[in-house]
């Protein structure tokens, strides 16, 4: 039995139908199905062509490209990695482990990756922008600013670095200078509803509610599920004591991401305002039940407890969002429970 025929037979007994002779051509079949969003069976033709040639650097390269489209984090790098064993001048693949780790929150493991990447390719826009996300999460925001310079240079048009200077500037609450960049990306890109949504931040630093508003209303007009403008447009209403639309807010950021903890503390907040104890409670507990180290969400509890006269759990509260670093209990804790302080 000739090759041909061979190659028809088992594929036809695994579920696929298909004639093939090479890594090439199993490879080529990879790309096609990828390129239609059919990833597992993309998966399925890169790991044949692996099977046949087990040093193709392509097949582990595209098979790990594919893994990552399904969120398949782990196997991805692993196939990544493979590559690099195989071909070490591949700067995508060092990219694409840098940038699956910078999704992760894994952002000195991603620097490195990135550093490799513009070792080997200096000239990609792309990989300087990742790179300076990957140094502002760590705190480098001068550093994060020069590589994302660097990508304008290399690429006028990438918004995504317009977007991020943006960031680096709202983080400093230099407003002006952040409304500049947001300009800049969304003159690019005006579909981009993440600029819109941040430019509505700037905005309301810059006390320009109105602006503010359509900001964030855009944003939500781009991408409804997107749940960010809808929190940022809530804490704006709380700023200006428009308290049932803030409430309105909060809850679809939360519709759109369940565990949106600070959309629970602040829904908690203007329960307290309103003096609806119990209900601020009970969002304040689904605070921290998602994020267990949330100390305002303990203060904040402990604020309310006090009110209602538990004051032995108002203390507990309090010590607890104390150690978690919200020094601003301190006093507090001082004149009604100082013992406390003292285990």
């Amino acid at each position: 039995m000739n090759r041909k025929i061979l190659c028809t037979i088992i594929f036809l007994f695994i579920g696929l139908t298909v004639t093939c002779q090479s890594p090439k051509d199993y490879i080529e079949l990879g790309h096609e199905s990828f390129d239609a969003g059919e990833y597992n069976l993309a998966i399925k033709y890169y790991s044949k062509a692996i099977e046949i040639d087990s040093l193709n650097a392509s097949a582990y390269f595209h098979r790990g490209f594919a893994k990552n489209k399904l969120e398949n984090y782990d196997e991805a790098i692993i196939d990544f990695t493979f590559s690099l064993i195989i071909n070490p001048n591949n700067a995508l693949a060092f990219y694409n482990i840098g940038a699956i780790r910078l999704e992760l929150g894994k952002n000195l493991f991603a620097l490195s990756d990135l550093d490799n990447a513009i070792a080997l390719d200096s000239t990609d826009a792309v990989f300087f922008n990742s790179r300076g996300v990957a140094k502002s999460n760590l705190g480098k925001s001068d550093e994060a600013l020069v590589d994302y310079y660097k990508a304008i240079e290399l690429d006028p048009k990438n918004y995504l670095a317009y977007h991020n200077i943006g960031r680096e500037f709202l983080k400093q609450d230099d407003f002006n200078r952040a409304v500049f960049y947001f300009d800049k990306s969304i003159e690019i890109n005006p579909d981009y509803h993440e600029a819109f949504s941040h430019r509505g931040i700037a905005h309301q630093g810059q006390d320009k509610y109105p602006l503010a508003i359509l900001d964030f209303n855009k944003s939500i007009e781009i991408n409804p599920s997107y749940p960010f403008p809808y929190y940022n447009r809530g804490n704006l209403w709380t700023e200006l004591n428009e308290y049932d639309k803030a409430i309105d807010d909060y809850l679809l950021a939360i519709q759109y991401k369940p565990d949106y903890f600070e959309a629970y503390n602040n829904l908690a907040r203007i329960k307290t305002y309103q003096e609806e104890f119990e209900q601020a409670l009970l969002y304040l507990d689904k605070a921290i039940e998602i994020n267990p180290t949330l100390g305002i969400a303990y203060a904040n509890r402990g604020y309310i407890k006090g009110l209602l006269g538990f004051f032995e759990e108002a203390c507990k509260d309090n010590i607890k969002a104390y150690k978690l670093g919200f020094t601003q209990v301190y006093d507090l804790i001082l004149e009604l429970c100082p013992e406390y302080l003292e285990e």
